[in-house]
C-alpha cells in the first residue's frame, strides 16, 4: 500500500469520527470544582461510555479541572412512555440556562414526567390553567398521593403556547418561573404536555429537589 494511499485513508477516517463525535454533541459543560466525569454524567443521566465518547480530547478521563470545557451528548431516543421528544427539547432548554448560570443540570424523571402529563391531561380536561387541581390538589398533594420521593417542589405550567421554545420563552420571562427552573437547590425534573382542549395546547413542569 502507498504512503499517500495510507494517509487518505487515515485522513477519511479521523474525518468521519470526527464529524459523527460533532455530531453528537449537543452542548458544552464547564466543569467546576469538585466536578469528576462520573459525577457529571450521572447528574446528566447519561451512559458514561457516551460522554467518553465525545470527548477524546481528554488525556486522562480521571483527572480533569476547574474552567475545563466537557462536550455534552446528545440524549438517545427514550424510549418511555412519558419521555418523549417534547419532555426532551425542554429538558436540553432548562439545562443549557442551568449551565450558563452555573448550576448543577437537572435529571429528567420518568415518574416525575408522568405526574406532569397527568396535570397537563387534567388542565385540559377540566379546561383551568392553575397550580391547585380540582382532581390531584397541589403539587405537594399530588405528588405525595403518586409516591414520588421529594424534599421540595415547584411547578411551571402553561396553556395555548404552540411549541417547547414559545412555552419555554413564556417560563423564563416569568420571574417566578424562572427562578423555578434556575432554583440551585432543584435536582430533578418531570415534563407534561397535553394537546387539544379550550387551549390548544397544555403545559407542565415539576421541579424538585431529592
Amino acid at each position: 500500500m502507498s504512503f499517500w494511499r495510507v494517509i487518505i485513508i487515515f485522513l477519511c477516517t479521523f474525518v468521519c469520527l470526527f464529524g459523527k463525535a460533532t455530531a453528537s454533541i449537543s452542548s458544552i459543560y464547564h466543569v467546576k470544582k469538585g466536578d469528576t466525569l462520573w459525577n457529571i454524567s450521572s447528574s446528566l443521566n447519561l451512559d458514561f461510555k457516551d460522554l467518553l465518547d465525545v470527548n477524546p480530547q481528554l488525556e486522562n478521563p480521571d483527572i480533569i479541572f476547574p474552567g475545563d470545557e466537557i462536550n455534552i451528548p446528545r440524549k438517545k431516543e427514550n424510549k418511555s412512555r412519558f419521555i418523549g421528544k417534547t419532555q426532551s427539547i425542554i429538558f436540553e432548554y432548562a439545562n443549557e440556562k442551568r449551565i450558563k448560570a452555573g448550576l448543577t443540570p437537572l435529571i429528567l424523571d420518568d415518574e416525575l414526567s408522568k405526574a406532569a402529563v397527568l396535570k397537563a391531561e387534567d388542565m385540559r380536561k377540566n379546561e383551568y390553567v392553575a397550580h391547585n387541581s380540582p382532581t390531584y390538589g397541589n403539587p405537594t398533594v399530588m405528588l405525595e398521593a403518586l409516591h414520588i420521593p421529594f424534599q421540595t417542589v415547584k411547578e411551571n405550567i402553561g396553556a395555548g403556547q404552540k411549541s417547547e421554545q414559545e412555552v419555554f420563552h413564556a417560563w423564563m420571562n416569568s420571574i417566578i418561573q424562572r427562578e423555578n427552573l434556575l432554583d440551585k437547590e432543584a435536582t430533578h425534573i418531570g415534563i407534561g404536555y397535553a394537546e387539544g382542549g379550550l387551549h390548544g395546547h397544555y403545559w407542565t413542569t415539576f421541579i424538585i429537589k431529592r
